[in-house]
């Protein structure tokens, strides 16, 4: 699948971060990630990417384009996604994500969103060694939900969304930013996504998420940047 759809450019006085640049170990990743809790962020470059939007502070800016996951609860807000959604606000979001207004387009692992100088690969999140009670996953691989390989700006994001280490990421191009979910139970533990850092090997930064909220705490965060090194970034929350 394939779309091509404007986005309204803003107008801007500095050039947008380039992380494959001679001076990318100069770049600020604090002003070009914003992180607002669990696993919520924008992206601030050319134009501005919000991912699962929850929890978010009144008065940001309009999206430019907004991601959503899934549909748990901590990842898909109906009011959060309201408070950002301009008239310009590209949506992509999981099928599950029933009733969102506006320009909305719902994908799958497997397709692809191009949006001018922003390409959307949309990649696979699932769970292989956690279970519920009943002996279920949270995230079962037949629920195709979503993760997202992002380009812009001649930089490429990895946000996993809720997984655990899947063979998928042995495949995924070079990335440069990866957000990877770290408090255990429904997602991977802090040592595990540190595996996955190391096979996915971010050439800028490996940014811990899912965790400080609802479940995992801000160690489980520490524990991964001890495990992953220098490359691993801690952004502290942002509330307005």
């Amino acid at each position: 699948m394939a779309t091509t759809t404007p986005i309204k450019s803003k107008s801007a006085t500095n050039a947008h971060p380039n992380l494959n640049a001679a001076n990318s170990a100069s770049i600020d990743i604090h002003k070009l990630i914003t992180w607002f809790g669990h696993s919520s962020f924008s992206i601030n470059a050319s134009k501005r990417i919000y991912l699962d939007p929850w929890k978010l502070p009144d008065g940001l800016p309009k999206a430019d384009i907004i991601l959503v996951t899934h549909e748990h609860q901590d990842h898909f807000s109906m009011a959060d996604i309201e408070k950002i959604t301009g008239p310009h606000t590209h949506i992509i979001a999981h099928p599950g994500c029933v009733g969102i207004k506006g320009n909305v387009e719902y994908v799958k692992p497997g397709e692809k969103v191009a949006l001018h100088d922003v390409v959307v690969d949309v990649v696979p999140a699932y769970n292989v060694t956690k279970f519920r009670p009943d002996g279920t996953h949270p995230h079962p691989k037949e629920s195709q939900f979503n993760g997202y390989i992002i380009r812009i700006d001649g930089n490429t994001f990895y946000f996993a969304g809720d997984t655990d280490v899947i063979a998928e990421m042995k495949e995924f191009p070079k990335i440069d930013i990866a957000f990877l979910p770290v408090s255990g139970s429904y997602v991977m533990t802090s040592a595990e996504a540190a595996e996955a850092a190391n096979i996915i090997k971010p050439r800028v930064a490996a940014i811990p998420m899912h965790h400080g909220t609802v479940i995992g705490t801000l160690a489980d965060g520490d524990e991964f940047a001890q495990l992953v090194g220098q490359s691993a970034k801690l952004l502290k929350k942002h509330d307005g």
